[in-house]
């Protein structure tokens, strides 16, 4: 199993705990979210950035984009066998949470209606991630407003949550 299909797997989870609380419907209304988000991409930010450009070009796709989990790669992964254990090894793994922002709307304003939801689809996913996680995990969270320039200048206007863990080890997933 590739941790792509690992972090696929902890995103299909977070979808099926809200689902099971039956909070879906409600997010998606309180978040004007589709049901079956949140969405995963990963790549390069060139990538990404074409990914989402194609999407929103798409009628079918386009309310497909956001919220969006994104891995960033590459990942140095180093796959372990232990007795009767599966587990990888990262050094460092990057994931984005990115919303669809107004960059009309002031800091202060954004703050207010994106930040919450970025916090909230992040602590869904740690909390997942701990479940596969043999050890504690080191992790750096980063709010990062939309600004233009930034370091990852995607096309489309976007509010992000930034977590950087080192010294990751996760079990693999059994994905049905």
């Amino acid at each position: 199993m590739h941790i792509i299909e690992i972090i696929s797997g902890i995103i299909d989870e977070v979808k099926a705990d809200l689902l099971n609380a039956g909070q879906a419907e409600a997010t998606a209304n309180l978040y004007n979210f589709p049901n079956d988000a949140p969405y995963f991409d990963y790549g390069s930010w060139i990538e990404i950035d074409k990914n989402l450009i194609e999407k929103g070009k798409s009628n079918t796709y386009k309310s497909q984009r956001f919220p969006l989990i994104f891995l960033r790669l590459p990942v140095t992964v180093e796959k372990n066998v232990t007795t009767g254990s599966k587990y990888y090894r990262l050094n460092s793994l990057e994931l984005y949470f990115f919303v669809e922002t107004d960059e009309k709307k002031s800091t202060q304003w954004r703050n207010d209606n994106k930040k919450p939801t970025l916090i909230a689809l992040t602590d869904a996913f740690l909390y997942r991630l701990k479940k596969h996680s043999e050890y504690e995990l080191i992790i750096q969270e980063t709010y990062i407003p939309y600004m233009e320039g930034t370091a990852f200048a995607l096309s489309t206007p976007v509010d992000c949550m930034k977590i950087t863990i080192t010294d990751l080890t996760i079990t693999e997933l059994c994905l049905t």
